[in-house]
C-alpha cells in the first residue's frame, strides 16, 4: 500500500488547502490511514470551515467582488470558494470586472478555441484572466464548451489543471508531475483513476 510522506501530506492539507476526503480518493490511500499519519507527523491540519448559505456567499461577492477578498472574509483558500461556487451554481465571473481591452472578439474565442483546439486553461493563461471570467465570456459569445469527461468529475482545481495538461499532451508525464510538486506514482494514480492513457502511443 502506498504511504504519503509528511511533506507530500503537509503540501496537499495544508499547502493546497485539499479536504482529508479528496486527498484519500484522489491517493487511493483509506482515510483512516491518512488520519493516522496526520497524527504520527504532528502536522497542523485546519479545521474545516462549514460551507456557507448561498445567499450569504452571493453577497459578500456583491461586496468584496474578489474571490480571494471573499477567500480572506472566511478564512479558507481561493480554491474553497472556487468549490462552493460549482456547488452552488454562483457565477465568480459575475463579480469580476477585467479590463475590457483583454476580452478578445467573439470570433478570435471561436478560432482559439473550436478551431485551434485550445483548451480553457491555455486561453485563460494566454489572455491572463481567470478561467470563470473566460466561462463567461464564452457563454456571452454562445461557443458550447466542449464535452470532455474530466470536467464532469468531483474533484478540486488542482486537478482539473494536471487534467488539462494530460488532455493537451504537450508536456511528459514527468514534466507535469514536477510541474505540481507530485510524485510521478501519485500522476500514476492519477491517469489509472480517470481513465487517462497509461503509455502513451508512440508518435
Amino acid at each position: 500500500m502506498y504511504v504519503p510522506s509528511a511533506s507530500e501530506l503537509k503540501h496537499y492539507l495544508i499547502d493546497r488547502n485539499i479536504s482529508i476526503r479528496q486527498y484519500s480518493e484522489w491517493s487511493g490511500v483509506d482515510r483512516y490511514h491518512i488520519e493516522k499519519l496526520i497524527k504520527q507527523f504532528e502536522i497542523p491540519v485546519p479545521k474545516r470551515v462549514p460551507m456557507p448559505d448561498r445567499s450569504d456567499l452571493v453577497e459578500r461577492f456583491e461586496r468584496l467582488m474578489k474571490a480571494k477578498d471573499v477567500a480572506a472574509h472566511y478564512g479558507v483558500s481561493p480554491t474553497t470558494i472556487t468549490h462552493w461556487c460549482r456547488v452552488m451554481k454562483v457565477s465568480v465571473g459575475d463579480y469580476k470586472r477585467p479590463s475590457e481591452d483583454k476580452r478578445p472578439t467573439d470570433e478570435q474565442l471561436y478560432v482559439w478555441y473550436e478551431l485551434e483546439k485550445k483548451s480553457l486553461n491555455t486561453i485563460a493563461t494566454m489572455l491572463k484572466v481567470d478561467r470563470e471570467v473566460l466561462r463567461t465570456w464564452m457563454d456571452d459569445a454562445e461557443i458550447e464548451r466542449r464535452p470532455t469527461n474530466y470536467r464532469t468529475l468531483d474533484i478540486n482545481e488542482l486537478e482539473l489543471d494536471i487534467a488539462d495538461d494530460l488532455a493537451r499532451g504537450e508536456l511528459k508525464y514527468t514534466e507535469i508531475a514536477r510541474k505540481y510538486g507530485i510524485s510521478n506514482s501519485t500522476l500514476l494514480r492519477f491517469r489509472e483513476k480517470h481513465g487517462f492513457p497509461i503509455r502513451r502511443k508512440p508518435e
